[in-house]
């Protein structure tokens, strides 16, 4: 028997969970006098197939039948015959969901099935094309690479230890697919052509592997070889496997100079070999349909597709009203279908319609990003967002100004939302939640173990890839079931004239949408927005502006002020020309794209150029600026229940590796212990295991080391490397974070998220603010600046004004030293977070502890003399009587 004895009474009681007394159904008299037999001969193997066989011969009809197998069973499985007859059933059920399009069904029951079969490994069984290839299939359709990539590797090694050239080959397709859809074009065509070493001449796995190859020298510009290709897997393809025939078709119209004909010889595929299944293939090529012919600005017809491919993948829906937004779920192809409508509709001039279909499709895109757990499955599909984002942004922006109603500047504030830092934001609501029920759930506990050990691996063994893609597919189904049993993780993700009400007072927000060709300015108050224009893409222009000004060093501002003072106003112009600052308000600005590197503060306000620094009208002198990733973010981190922490940590690498002194660093520390007392940790002291303490129990920490950016933000610590990865959930953790290095505000860009940062972890830890640097900070300025902001902070100032006054003061402080007021010194600070004071501990100065000591001395003294005197008074006094 291939199941023991332990395993058994484990699924025993798992399984009777599931089954319940038999229920009648409609079936033919023949099937149920036939089925009742197999019960009274209690023979649920038996009863189990006649029942998947039923459903085979009408699929779309009787899928009932067999989802309801578990419930209708008389008893729970008992013999191998039972186990092998279960796993076919989960099987059956996954494939006959995905024949019908329902792909999260689909899913979830090859979920099911792939851990049946971890638990039983029955011997023999066809695990890799029965289960692991159309899982893996199913995930990569949804888009959730990361958990299709895992898969595919467990099936290659599988195939591998087999020796099955067949197939290693669809493995090594499969793989291909989906680094193609991950954008790794190079790795992605060095899989398709290994794969074509193990693939036979003939075999429709050769086919993929060369269609594959075609989409990825389309995807190159290579057009003539693309056609080569996609003939030589047509000519395989044709009369062998339907299925990849389809998508062969497909590809040809990427290159054809008739694409609707192919597209017309695929969905004859469909209906020829499939009959009423895969209805999402079906409706991916009336989607493309309607995209070609958009292309040949054809709006009528295209919508025509687009309603076709609605039709399909929402049965309740009429082309004579809009869908409605309950029928929706997590598909791309339905959020493609919705936004090429929304397309059509502002081509002909509907753009109310247009906007009502586009908010359908963020709802839709809401449905399907919860599904995912991985990074790069949220990245992508963040960057697709962005172009629905940005057509949206577009539509409402014309309504906004044909019609001058506010209501349509609001919606341009929502739809920039949408496409900005949606994963930090689910990341602090997950990280705050986790936090909040970690002593009660145990799921949450081997979250918070998987978090730690990945982040382990990739720090101390990135080698161990096997290990890591392990952990993250688990990973990926805690998040899934964590969400399924706390649904308050799973907030919309929308802006709400609320969330814009709770605005302090004297508080403006200016938020960015950069878009690929237009971007987006919009300054809203808590009455709304108030303000809207248009800039051309500065992609280019900031680029240049930070890295030569800032990334580069102070030598070209240095050499060349009058250019730095025109580059200045050139870009202060182009984004916020016209703009009236109010004295006594605070601005927080919300930056996308490249504008995160950006220091407004160092900008200038006015075209005339002085010789006399001290005279420059930088933006620093008008405003008091803070920034965040996006106002939900920030609004989600004001309204976290936080436990209070208190005390300052520093920590404090006060020698290089050479063990030399570093100046700045010990005047650093020597001037903030004159400032706040606390606890100072220094060199060997500041450890990896006392920063997680201090992360736990501190409310200022303060990091006065060395930072950089490899394959992600870094902190150097005395014994390794403090990295992005490490910040996970936390109950108790800091008010402040002031990271006093180089670089802490720096990282790579995300595409709709933002800088990758250590600013950017700390906030998604829950962190509710960070000051930070944006380039390599000249460690004499730190160790000047830094004493001033915390003089600040402990003066009762708000973190964001005690970092502006500290500004002002270095600017004013330095009027001796002009070189010194360039703002290459002073304006690389910056504060991500929300308002908010901290309290701060003043140290005892020196002269009260020697008062203390000598009124010690005295009171001693003084004791000793008493207890003398007494002593002396009650000694008797001896007579001598001879």
């Amino acid at each position: 028997m291939f199941v023991s004895s332990t395993i058994k009474q484990k699924l025993y009681i798992t399984v009777l969970c599931c089954f319940l007394a038999v229920k009648s159904f409609a079936l033919p008299d023949t099937l149920q006098k036939r089925l009742q037999q197999l019960q009274q001969a209690d023979d649920l193997s038996g009863w189990l197939y006649e029942r998947m066989e039923y459903v085979a011969a009408d699929p779309a009809a009787r899928i009932n039948v067999l989802m309801d197998c578990k419930k209708d069973a008389w008893r729970p499985i008992r013999t191998d015959e039972d186990y092998l007859a279960w796993l076919d059933l989960l099987v059956n059920q996954g494939y006959y969901q995905l024949y019908l399009g329902n792909i999260l069904q689909s899913i979830q029951c090859y979920e099911q099935a792939y851990s049946f079969y971890k638990q039983t490994l029955p011997d023999p069984y066809d695990v890799e094309d029965h289960i692991l290839k159309p899982l893996g299939n199913n995930y990569t359709r949804l888009g959730d690479y990361e958990s299709a990539l895992y898969i595919q590797e467990q099936m290659l090694s599988l195939a591998l230890k087999k020796k099955d050239p067949a197939l290693i080959a669809a493995a090594y397709a499969n793989m291909a697919v989906l680094r193609r859809s991950q954008g790794e074009w190079l790795q992605a065509t060095a899989l398709a052509k290994q794969g074509l070493t193990y693939a036979g001449d003939k075999a429709p796995v050769r086919g993929l592997l060369l269609n594959t190859l075609s989409d990825l020298a389309t995807s190159r510009g290579s057009y003539d070889s693309a056609r080569l290709l996609n003939a030589a897997a047509l000519k395989i393809l044709k009369g062998t496997n339907p299925y990849w025939l389809e998508s062969a078709y497909v590809q040809a119209a990427a290159t054809s100079s008739n694409p609707l004909q192919q597209y017309q010889l695929a969905l004859q595929v469909i209906e020829k070999h499939f009959k009423g299944g895969r209805q999402r293939e079906k409706a991916n090529v009336y989607v493309l349909m309607g995209r070609a012919l958009l292309d040949q600005n054809k709006p009528d017809a295209a919508r025509q597709q687009y309603q076709q491919a609605l039709k399909i993948l929402l049965p309740s829906y009429t082309p004579d009203r809009l869908p409605e937004e309950r029928w929706l779920y997590g598909e791309y192809i339905l959020q493609d279908a919705l936004e090429g409508l929304a397309r059509t509709y502002h081509q002909q001039g509907h753009s109310q319609q247009a906007l009502a279909v586009i908010d359908l499709c963020f709802a839709a895109a809401a449905k399907l990003r919860n599904e995912f757990a991985g990074m790069d499955s949220r990245r992508l599909q963040q960057q697709e967002n962005r172009r629905r984002v940005e057509l949206a942004m577009k539509i409402a922006y014309s309504l906004y100004t044909t019609t001058k109603e506010t209501q349509y500047a609001n919606r341009m504030l929502q739809y920039a939302e949408q496409g900005k830092a949606q994963w930090l934001l689910e990341e602090i609501r997950r990280n705050i939640g986790y936090a909040a029920m970690h002593e009660k759930d145990t799921l949450f506990h081997r979250m918070q173990q998987l978090e730690q050990a990945i982040a382990y691996y990739n720090r101390e063994a990135a080698d161990k890839t096997d290990m890591i893609s392990s952990l993250e597919y688990e990973m990926s189904g805690l998040q899934r079931k964590l969400q399924q049993r706390y649904p308050a993780l799973l907030q919309s993700n929308r802006v709400t004239s609320t969330q814009l009400n709770d605005l302090p007072e004297n508080t403006e927000v200016i938020a960015c949408f950069a878009g690929e060709k237009q971007w987006f300015l919009l300054e809203a108050d808590k009455h709304g927005v108030k303000a809207v224009r248009t800039i051309d893409n500065l992609g280019t222009q900031c680029r240049y502006f930070v890295q030569h000004y800032f990334k580069e060093g102070p030598n070209a501002m240095m050499n060349d002020p009058v250019t730095y003072y025109k580059d200045a106003y050139k870009l202060y112009q182009a984004i916020l020309g016209g703009k009236k600052w109010q004295q006594n308000y605070q601005y927080l600005f919300l930056t996308d794209d490249v504008l995160g590197y950006v220091p407004f503060d160092a900008l200038v306000t006015d075209s005339t150029y002085h010789p006399d620094i001290s005279t420059w009208p930088f933006l620093v002198k008008q405003a008091s600026i803070s920034y965040a990733y996006s106002l939900l973010s920030w609004q989600q981190l004001r309204k976290r229940q936080r436990e209070k922490t208190s005390g300052f940590t520093g920590f404090f690498i006060t020698h290089d590796s050479s063990s030399r002194a570093i100046p700045a660093v010990v005047e650093e520390q020597r001037q903030l212990k004159t400032i706040v007392s606390g606890k100072y940790e220094e060199n060997q002291a500041a450890t990896l295991q006392a920063l997680e303490q201090a992360l736990q129990q501190t409310g200022v920490l303060h990091i006065s080391t060395h930072a950089g950016v490899n394959h992600e933000p870094i902190l150097e610590m005395a014994d390794g490397n403090f990295a992005l990865s490490s910040l996970t959930a936390r109950l108790h953790a800091p008010q402040l974070v002031v990271l006093s290095a180089c670089r802490t505000a720096d990282g790579w860009l995300m595409q709709g998220e933002g800088v990758q940062s250590l600013s950017w972890g700390f906030a998604a830890a829950g962190i509710p603010g960070v000051v930070a640097g944006l380039w390599n900070v000249n460690d004499a300025g730190a160790a000047t600046f830094m004493p001033h902001f915390y003089e600040n902070l402990h003066k009762g100032q708000e973190v964001s004004a005690a970092l502006y006054s500290a500004k002002l003061q270095w600017l004013k402080q330095q009027q001796t030293n002009p070189v010194l007021q360039l703002p290459y010194y002073w304006s690389g600070w910056v504060y991500m977070g929300i308002p908010q004071t901290i309290t701060l501990s003043t140290p005892i100065p020196v002269y009260w502890w020697w008062i203390a000591a000598l009124l010690l001395i005295f009171f001693l003294f003084y004791l000793y003399k008493k207890l003398t005197h007494v002593k002396t008074i009650k000694t008797p006094v001896h007579v001598n009587r001879s």
